[in-house]
């Protein structure tokens, strides 16, 4: 059995909605730990190899219900999906084999997690505890080895479910996924999408996201998105949606033409490859190569932009679109099918 470590299963978390799609797919044992505030002690099953548990709210019990399922157990392998300190620590402790994740840019990153850490020598510690580290990019690779050998960091991609039936020919609808907030540039999005695209024919944009309730929402600047909404007399042409549930996100990027995601700040993205396995194309930025190397350099041309006054032209996504290629791309390198191997490699290798 295997122990995941997450953050807000219940909430609007890609990290955690990741891990637990990882769990699902990996048909072995897996018990998820979810760190959540607000959400009661409980824990039940789904399917044959997965529970799911949620801790209690006081962290001392919650440590000792965490001790003592381990070593009852006999759990092997802590995947950690966040930087998780006294997860380290208990692994480190309970002689356990330890995976780190390292899910986001200038947040968990260990240049970050060093340099702006009040103790970075407990920091330095605690990295160097590690027994693999998994990166989701070549980039968060190039800013972990400066702290741990480039023989336990190894480069495994988020995944996502295959999707089947897209459609090659697509009406002039746009999305954005994600929250509305600053760091995902949400404003820019739809700015950019009433610039260049409101006035095609038929021409929409759904923006689908939670509009209150997380703790990196602004009420100011979710009136902001409404607010540019008015200013362009565009009412009918853009849509909130608010928080949707999965297949209903997967019907909007399967009738969508193009996803405008112009965030300043990602790991791995999640929604540009959902949106590129429903045959959605990511208008983007690059992310510092991020978003080029997902798309490789012969969609990343045409998709990648470099400032918001650069226009995709909708015959170039038309075009793109009826070749299939993003989604080719992404069933043969992101299918949580290929992503989960790799993982059962890595557990076995780590076992054995």
């Amino acid at each position: 059995m295997i122990a995941y470590f997450v953050y807000n299963l219940n909430k609007y978390s890609g990290a955690s909605q990741q891990a637990l799609l990882l769990a699902k797919h990996l048909k072995i044992p897996v018990v998820i730990f979810n760190h959540e505030k607000g959400t009661k002690f409980s824990k039940f099953k789904v399917g044959s190899y997965l529970e799911i548990i949620n801790l209690p709210k006081n962290k001392i019990l919650a440590l000792l219900y965490i001790v003592c399922f381990l070593i009852k157990n006999k759990i092997k392998i802590i995947h950690l999906h966040g930087f998780f300190k006294y997860g380290i620590a208990l692994g480190y402790f309970l002689r356990k084999k330890i995976v780190l994740k390292t899910t986001l840019m200038d947040s968990d990153d260990f240049e970050t997690i060093y340099y702006k850490n009040k103790r970075p020598i407990l920091s330095k510690f605690l990295i160097r505890c590690v027994d693999v580290n998994v990166c989701l990019t070549k980039q968060l690779f190039h800013r972990n080895k400066k702290f741990l050998s480039e023989s336990r960091i190894c480069i495994i991609p988020n995944g996502v479910d295959e999707v089947k039936n897209t459609p090659t020919i697509k009406n002039n609808i746009f999305c954005f996924v994600g929250l509305v907030c600053e760091r995902k540039n949400t404003y820019e999005s739809i700015e950019y999408f009433l610039k260049n695209y409101s006035e095609l024919e038929g021409s929409k944009m759904y923006v689908v996201g939670p509009l209150e309730g997380l703790n990196e929402l602004d009420n100011k600047y979710v009136e902001d998105c409404f607010k540019i909404v008015k200013a362009y007399e565009a009412k009918d042409k853009v849509v909130f949606t608010g928080n949707l549930d999965k297949p209903d996100v997967q019907e909007i990027f399967r009738i969508s033409k193009a996803l405008i995601f112009l965030s300043k700040n990602e790991g791995m993205p999640n929604v540009v490859l959902e949106a590129m396995i429903s045959n959605c194309l990511p208008i983007s930025f690059g992310l510092d190569g991020v978003v080029n190397d997902i798309l490789g350099k012969d969609l990343a041309r045409h998709l990648v932009i470099k400032n918001l006054e650069q226009r995709v032209d909708v015959s170039i996504l038309d075009e793109i679109v009826k070749s299939s290629k993003a989604a080719s791309i992404a069933r043969r390198n992101y299918s949580i099918e290929v992503v989960s191997e790799k993982y059962k490699n890595l557990y076995r290798e780590l076992t054995s």
